[in-house]
């Protein structure tokens, strides 16, 4: 009996030798890789890029001071409806901060270089021979901006100050004698639009903006009197930034 169980004990564990050394002899799987997770795309940060746009604007000159106020009254119209329009470009900087899942708020500047520009001979009983005009050669902006994004998308309004380097003039057709009056207008914008994130850096948008350039005061020297000179304009415009932070 004794021998038989030694016998047994001994086959047993020749068994279990056996199947630990088959197993150890089998080929493993090779883990499964599984790439990192994106990082999650945040409106936050800065970002610098460019813009080009069409613009139009209107303005109704009146007198002010024709010289001869029992012909030409206060407020009467000193040319026909001037409408202005063309292309304007130029460059774009800001910064956003996402405060919540969905909502961002920012500040952007803008600076742009434009080519619009109207003209239209004074009206009777004015000297038909003049032509009075206006021209606008750059316009800026400082806006606040607030938005509601779904991921990569944003939709926004903005609203700030705007300034525009503007021109009048008045020419004499009769001798081809020009005065001219440039200088900065200072008024408002407000409009919104919206924007789409490429990647995580690169960012593209469309928008459109209302502003309101006041009226401002300039002179017609040959004719001894002055005009009145509201300014109002429409843009709209696409543009591509990049996020660097």
């Amino acid at each position: 009996m004794r021998h038989l169980s030694a016998t047994l004990i001994a086959a047993f564990a020749a068994a279990g030798i056996t199947q630990i050394a088959s197993a150890a002899d089998m080929p493993r799987k090779a883990p499964v890789y599984s790439p990192p997770a994106a990082p999650m795309f945040t409106w936050t940060g800065c970002y610098i890029g460019g813009q080009v746009g069409y613009k139009w604007a209107n303005s109704d000159p009146t007198w002010a001071n024709s010289g001869n106020p029992a012909v030409i009254p206060f407020g009467t119209p000193l040319t026909a409806n001037q409408h202005l329009d063309g292309v304007v470009g130029g460059v774009t900087a800001g910064c956003n901060y996402q405060w919540t899942p969905n909502w961002v708020v920012g500040i952007e500047g803008d600076y742009s270089w434009a080519d619009l520009d109207s003209e239209s001979p004074l009206l009777p009983p004015a000297n038909t021979q003049h032509v009075f005009g206006i021209k606008e050669h750059s316009f800026a902006t400082l806006r606040a901006r607030a938005g509601y994004a779904v991921d990569r998308w944003l939709l926004f309004v903005s609203g700030g100050a705007a300034w525009a380097r503007v021109e009048t003039f008045d020419t004499n057709v009769g001798i081809n004698f020009t005065i001219s009056n440039t200088n900065t207008r200072t008024g408002w914008t407000v409009g919104g639009g919206v924007e789409y994130a490429l990647t995580n850096n690169w960012l593209v948008k469309a928008e459109y903006l209302y502003t309101d350039l006041g009226t401002k005061r300039t002179f017609n020297n040959e004719l001894g009197g002055e005009a009145d000179v509201p300014l109002t304009q429409h843009l709209v415009r696409a543009g591509v930034n990049y996020k660097f932070w």
